[in-house]
């Protein structure tokens, strides 16, 4: 196997498990309504930078595969957009955060605004990393991103120790562990090629033209995964929102496949030279991603009924039924991933927009009539139809741009194929 394929499934694998293993920690120890209010102090600051970062992390990946510009002009733009845009976000947070959590507790709104440190960090280690990752340099890659879900593990266990676990120190861990990673990622991406004075704004400008039009997608994509949350966060009660959260992570290890192709297929399409080689590589990227979700899907869909209760204690049973419906939508959502990263790779990015944006329709549409009426198993129902209709509309544009049959992106491969492919097409 391949040793970067074998350094990308090891740390997608290590992501979900520390993201299941932190999340599982903080539920037992606040138990559904504190880790209800946890949700709260992290949504909008994330919502805020994953809105206001105008898809420039991807835009970079994009100009840096391409290898026609400067390494020492990619790392200064990079560091100073992520400063000036962190800076905007920061003072748009200062104004909207106190509105959107005025029906929460006082520390939980006091908290949601000192987590808003979090945007400027998040962005400097998002647009770094799109660096080393249009690069192919796949171990630093690797290593940085998973350092933050590490640390924050290790600090965790430290508060633990010193029975020290509550809200407030959560929230300061996080932002430590989210500091660890940006200085590290900019340390290492501008290691690679220096700064440089000059600034090229036809450039800067060539990256807001593909990032927004990249974006439009991108943050339709984050409305369909985030907007349960952010009317639960208004209209449900904390030990609610708290449950749907614990399924929504439950549910998140269908994703572990079609995360770990992406790291590939965006920039490999975007390097590919020639219409016959990206249509190769998309229906190998998607059959593998077709098999390991569908195997992935299947296991949890087994599992889950007596795993929720006994990893997060019985007091998320209500968890259950969402997190099952839950599976089966982030198969949809797996799975249309996979083609997303192949429509940005060939310079198509617009048709992740069109994609999400029906599937934001669908989520407006569907939260509007299944929440009042099923709570957070609505919910789940809502993100079923909303990422299936995405990953349809990505499958019939996907057939029509690349002439492609559908058994070569959708039939589901034998284990020695799935081996096979994995070693001969996923190398370095």
């Amino acid at each position: 196997m391949p040793w970067t394929f074998a350094s990308t499934i090891g740390t997608e694998i290590g992501l979900v498990g520390l993201s299941f293993l932190t999340g599982m920690l903080s539920a037992r120890w606040l138990g559904p309504e504190g880790r209800g209010e946890f949700a709260v102090i992290l949504l909008w600051p994330n919502v805020i930078a994953a809105v206001g970062n105008l898809g420039i992390r991807d835009a970079l990946v994009y100009y840096q595969a391409k290898g026609e510009h400067q390494q020492s002009l990619l790392d200064t733009t990079a560091l100073l957009l992520a400063l000036v845009q962190s800076g905007i976000l920061v003072g748009i947070g200062l104004l909207l955060v106190p509105y959107l959590t005025r029906s929460q507790s006082a520390s939980v709104q006091r908290l949601s605004l000192q987590f808003l440190a979090f945007i400027p960090l998040n962005l400097l280690a998002l647009y770094m990393l799109g660096l080393l990752r249009g690069q192919l340099n796949i171990y630093a890659y690797n290593a940085i991103r998973i350092s933050v879900n590490v640390i924050y593990l290790g600090s965790m266990g430290a508060l633990w120790l010193l029975n020290a676990v509550n809200l407030q120190n959560l929230t300061y861990a996080l932002l430590a562990a989210n500091l660890v990673t940006a200085s590290w990622a900019t340390g290492r991406a501008i290691w690679n090629g220096g700064l440089t004075r000059g600034m090229d704004f036809p450039f800067i400008r060539a990256l807001f033209g593909y990032g927004v039009r990249n974006h439009l997608g991108s943050i339709s994509n984050m409305l369909n995964q985030r907007l349960d949350q952010m009317l639960m966060a208004v209209v449900l009660s904390p030990s609610e929102l708290g449950w749907y959260v614990v399924a929504v992570s439950s549910s998140g290890f269908v994703n572990l496949v079609s995360r770990t192709l992406a790291v590939f297929t965006f920039p490999k399409v975007a390097g590919a030279q020639g219409k016959s080689v990206s249509r190769q590589l998309v229906g190998v990227y998607s059959r593998i991603n077709i098999t390991g979700t569908l195997l992935m899907g299947a296991a949890l869909m087994v599992v889950l009924p007596w795993a929720i209760p006994f990893i997060y204690t019985p007091a998320f049973k209500p968890s259950i039924l969402p997190a099952e419906i839950l599976v089966i939508a982030t198969m949809f959502l797996a799975i249309g991933q996979n083609w997303a990263a192949a429509f940005q790779g060939d310079g198509q990015p617009i048709m992740l927009a069109k994609a999400e944006g029906i599937s934001l329709l669908v989520t407006l549409a569907g939260l509007t009539i299944l929440l009042p009426l099923f709570g957070i198993t609505g919910a789940a129902l809502a993100s079923v139809l909303a990422y299936g209709a995405s990953a349809f509309y990505l499958l019939f544009h996907l057939l029509q741009n690349w002439e492609i049959r559908i058994p070569d992106v959708l039939l589901p491969l034998s284990p020695r194929q799935f081996m096979l492919l994995i070693k001969t097409r996923l190398g370095a």
